[in-house]
């Protein structure tokens, strides 16, 4: 069965390729400096960005994982998870992606050491502070969970941060969210600068799940990075696009049968019958094909 179905889809596939406006940039040199500078329990970048790149999927956002000195400028988010180690390239690309109008955010323990391992002689987030219109005086790990509080962002209003908390001094920037309990109860959490044309957010926390998703809806509501398509949790969708055809890949997760309701001009890709829903058995998946054409008109 299944070498059939890419006999079928095969060549669409081909002449497609995913599309990305949002980006985790994550590089070997944050792995390294990790293990330079800090082995303390549950200060893991890799950890880290998988939750963060794990969040944008189940919001249904294609994302690329580029190195963060490589071209940002095709992506309208950038999210740098505990970037400890930047160089004078990294800094240099990152506000140049800003300036320009990037939007960024930047999370807890970044900006500590440059490319020799060695700490800032300013606060951190070291050569980024400024952009982030912050100064990081300490960060402590956490025994569990504090929760959050704030009005910017109601869905984020209760979760919790865990892990660890950088005691953040505004220089600038907006408090977006704070902690709610404890000796840094009314300490900023979460805040936003603009720096160019641009705008860089800074999480000083690790976000439970629900929360993290609360954060990548609101950032990817202010940027304008659309969602492939809504689904419901556990389904999956990834976007191909190619000159002519868009494709989208529904992948269910989940132990029981799901339905997606589509808008109209989608086509199954294996029955060739244009489709305005699915219902996609447990583990399994349909491949979708539209025109873009109509997707523009649609």
């Amino acid at each position: 069965r299944m070498v059939g179905e890419l006999k079928r889809v095969g060549s669409r596939n081909d002449a497609t390729g995913p599309v990305a406006r949002a980006a985790v940039a994550f590089g070997n040199d944050t792995r390294w400096g990790t293990g330079l500078v800090q082995t303390a329990r549950g200060i893991d970048c890799v950890a880290e960005a998988t939750r963060v790149h794990t969040a944008l999927m189940r919001a249904n956002v294609t994302t690329d994982a580029p190195d963060p000195r490589d071209d940002l400028s095709p992506y309208r988010l950038v999210i740098c998870p505990r970037l400890i180690l930047v160089d004078e390239a990294i800094a240099c690309n990152l506000r140049g992606y800003v300036g320009n109008g990037g939007t960024l955010l930047l999370t807890a323990h970044s900006g500590v050491v440059d490319a020799a391992g060695k700490s800032f002689d300013t606060p951190r987030p070291g050569p980024l502070a400024d952009m982030a219109g912050i100064e990081v005086s300490d960060m402590a790990l956490l025994d569990g969970a504090v929760a959050l509080a704030g009005d910017e962002i109601p869905e984020l209003r209760g979760r919790n941060g865990g892990t660890l908390a950088d005691e953040i001094q505004v220089r600038g920037a907006t408090v977006l969210a704070t902690f709610d309990s404890g000796w840094r109860a009314g300490l900023p959490a979460l805040t936003s600068h603009g720096f160019g044309d641009g705008v860089v957010y800074y999480l000083g926390t690790a976000l439970d799940d629900l929360g993290m998703d609360a954060l990548i809806r609101y950032l990817c509501g202010k940027t304008g990075v659309q969602p492939v398509m809504d689904t419901a949790a556990g389904v999956h969708a990834y976007e191909r696009r190619g000159e002519t055809e868009r494709l989208v890949f529904l992948l269910n997760f989940t132990e029981s049968e799901q339905a997606v309701q589509l808008p109209g001009g989608w086509v199954d890709c294996l029955t060739d019958e244009r489709v305005d829903s699915v219902a996609i058995p447990a583990v399994d998946l349909r491949i979708l094909a539209r025109r873009l054409s109509e997707h523009r008109a649609g």
